[in-house]
Order: structure tokens, then sequence, then C-alpha cells
């Protein structure tokens, strides 16, 4: 019986959040309110989170609660893990070449409604937009626009946006990118590819869009990666499920 009712929660709160009734960067109801919900034991309860955690829906955190990391992106399921995408200094380590990124744009932005719903943000946080171009050898090959919350990334400049973002916190915020969500698709080269990056015979460019969860399990990034094909380079190590 305990089996049956672990299934049943778990299939229940995993449809809410596929639905969106549980949103992205939300957290779950309380352990206390679930088993009041669900008329169930605390281990039952414990078990249905658990196995969500495996499958990618959400990430608990310490003290706090359980918050919902369900890639709205992708609607990815079961995220493989582990998962990388090269960044761009170390795809410049592996070519030893040498790696440059021109800040374009850097300011303040308060989250609207339309950018809650593409990027996961919750309306009316206070964030700021950096678009970058990274240069490899002089030649602009990646373009990043990100969107990152202001207290996460706290005393970020135009002049530190220069280097690793993510370093940036390691090194002053003992914080750090907990959980990536990328997804990744090829699109034809448009107007501003052409204009702000040195394309050569390409027509099409690699986009990936990232999400990425802090230590806290706050959604502090949200960037749109636009790459040169012959910069980009995924690596992955997939663990398949075998069906029951």
């Amino acid at each position: 019986m305990p089996q049956i009712k672990y299934n049943k929660i778990y299939m229940d709160l995993k449809e809410k959040i596929e639905r969106g009734v549980y949103r992205t960067n939300t957290y779950l109801p309380s352990e206390y309110s679930l088993i009041k919900e669900y008329d169930c034991s605390r281990n039952t309860v414990r078990r249905a989170i658990e196995q969500l955690g495996k499958d990618g829906y959400i990430q608990s955190m310490h003290g706090k609660g359980v918050i919902v990391i369900y890639d709205m992106l992708t609607g990815a399921k079961d995220i493989p893990d582990p998962q990388e995408i090269d960044s761009m200094y170390s795809l410049s380590e592996r070519d030893d070449a040498d790696v440059r990124i021109k800040v374009l744009t850097f300011g303040a932005l308060e989250i609207d409604e339309a950018l809650s719903e593409a990027t996961g943000f919750v309306v009316g946080e206070r964030c700021f937009r950096v678009v970058r171009v990274f240069l490899i050898d002089g030649e602009a090959v990646s373009l990043e626009k990100s969107i990152l919350k202001a207290s996460a990334v706290r005393g970020l400049d135009e002049k530190k946006a220069e280097g690793s973002i993510y370093r940036y916190m390691e090194e002053n915020l003992e914080d750090t990118a907990v959980t990536i969500q990328q997804l990744i698709t090829v699109e034809r080269a448009g107007d501003e590819d052409r204009s702000l990056l040195n394309m050569k015979q390409f027509g099409g460019v690699a986009v990936i869009k990232r999400r990425a969860f802090n230590s806290a399990g706050s959604l502090f990034e949200f960037t749109e990666i636009r790459r040169r094909p012959d910069w980009f380079r995924m690596t992955q190590q997939i663990r398949r499920k075998r069906k029951k």
C-alpha cells in the first residue's frame, strides 16, 4: 500500500509542475501541508519528493523548502546528469587561443510580465541586462544576451562583466551556478548575428538558451547565446533508464 501511495503523490505533483500549478522558481507546499493534503506519512511524502528531485523537477534547499526547477524551456522530464556545454574559456584553452569579452550593454532592468513568462523571473524582480560579444584571437564568434538577478551578482559592473561572471561569483560572493538548464537549437543567422559576429562562410548559428540556479536554489540567470558553429561543442554523458 505505501508504494501505491508514494507513486500517486509523485505523479500528482509531477503533473501539477508540468501544468504550471507549481511554477519554476517557486516553492512546493511545506512537508506538513503535503502530509495533510495526501493523508499520508512523512516518509511517503519524502519518497515522492526524492523521486521528483532525481527526475529533475525540484531541488531541496536545506532550511528553506523544495523549489521547482522544472525546465520550462524544453519540457525535459529527465535531465541528463552530468551534462556540460563547453564555455568559451574552455574552448579557447583547448585550441590555445586568446579570449576577450566586449560588453555592449550593461544596465538595470525590472522584470515585467512578458519577461517573466519568457525567462522564469518573478514580475518586479530587479535584474541586470548584459549583452556581450566573445572574441577569439580577435574574431567575434559568440553573442551572449543575459538577464541576471541583481541580488545574486551584487557588485557586478561593466568592467567585471568583461570576465567570467561565474568566476566572479565564486571568488567574490562564494556562490556559483549549481543547476543549469539548456535548450540548444540551430538557426539561420539574422541581421544582428551578421552585424556583430564574424560569420565568415557560415549561414547559421548555434543557439543556447540557458537558465541557471545558484546554491540557494534561486534562478539568477537567463542567457541566450548565439555562437558561430566552429566555436560550438557539446559533450554529454547520459544514463539510459531501463523500461520497467
